[in-house]
């Protein structure tokens, strides 16, 4: 694991605003938590690219948060509930989650690369 002070440090920040993002779009889409817990281990996973990996993680968590959602619909009988049809529905949660993560990623590594005055 890397270093566990910057692990918490990052994790904290990332809460907080999660939290904030939360509070002001009464949810946070699914997607938004997906892309940041899976944007934050894989930059924590990696030594080098550490921005590509957090990009790939991004991605691949957002995505995974589009398929839960997806199953959320399918498990719970509600496939045709949205009036703007299921495809636009999560695909529109989608790109909101991405949006909602990217900013929340972006913070949480500039402030711990900020407070530890190194470069990764």
């Amino acid at each position: 694991m890397k270093n566990t002070v910057e692990i918490f440090g990052m994790s904290l920040v990332a809460t907080v605003l999660f939290v904030v993002a939360h509070f002001v779009l009464r949810p946070a889409p699914i997607p938004a938590l997906s892309g940041l817990a899976g944007g934050l281990v894989a930059y924590w996973a990696v030594t080098h690219r550490r921005i590509a990996a957090l990009a790939i993680g991004w991605l691949v968590g957002t995505a995974v948060g589009v398929a839960v959602h997806l199953y959320s619909h399918y498990s719970e009988g509600r496939m045709g509930e949205p009036s703007e049809g299921i495809t636009m529905h999560l695909s529109f949660d989608a790109a909101r989650g991405a949006l909602v993560a990217l900013p929340i990623l972006a913070v949480s590594v500039l402030a711990i690369r900020g407070w530890s005055g190194r470069e990764r």
